[in-house]
């Protein structure tokens, strides 16, 4: 899929080599999060963003890959990790009110903001608990927990929050 130097036109060559538009299309979209989840977990920001930019990605998986390359920014680069923060949080805007993947992306950008600007991601997750209440189709059935851990705790307490 992507080269080891970071070429992703060998696997999108094969995909456009599908005869089947529909095929094509999905095939590509399955091609581009799979390379995406790949630059994420090799913290290849560059990779992230062009895929973001080009790639046949969702509302959710652009928000979601913009925050974690803003997560890697923020060691290094910490003005442009507020503006990737920001182009997430756009994106994550562009989901429909109503759809339960819109806080989902809102709390991924508030995470992002964790790591570069703690201040205004406690702002930042009130806008996903409102929005959630909005999304019709949200249920809040599904446990996750969440981990939250401070500099003063030898350890991280666990609480469980539903649908997230």
């Amino acid at each position: 899929m992507v080269g080891e130097n970071g070429d992703t036109t060998r696997g999108r060559d094969y995909v456009d080599k599908i005869e089947d538009s529909e095929l094509r299309q999905k095939t590509r979209a399955y091609l581009d999060i799979a390379m995406t989840l790949q630059a994420v977990n090799k913290k290849d920001t560059d990779l992230i963003l062009e895929l973001v930019r080009t790639g046949e990605l969702t509302h959710l998986q652009k928000a979601w890959a913009l925050a974690a390359a803003a997560k890697i920014l923020a060691k290094t680069d910490h003005d442009k990790s507020l503006a990737v923060t920001e182009d997430a949080a756009a994106e994550a805007r562009r989901i429909e009110g109503s759809d339960p993947d819109r806080p989902r992306a809102l709390m991924a950008v508030a995470n992002a903001l964790l790591v570069s600007d703690r201040g205004k991601s406690w702002d930042a997750t009130t806008t996903p608990s409102k929005q959630r209440t909005r999304a019709r189709v949200y249920r809040g059935r599904r446990r996750a927990p969440i981990r939250l851990a401070n500099k003063t705790d030898d350890y991280p307490a666990q609480f469980f929050s539903r649908g997230f």
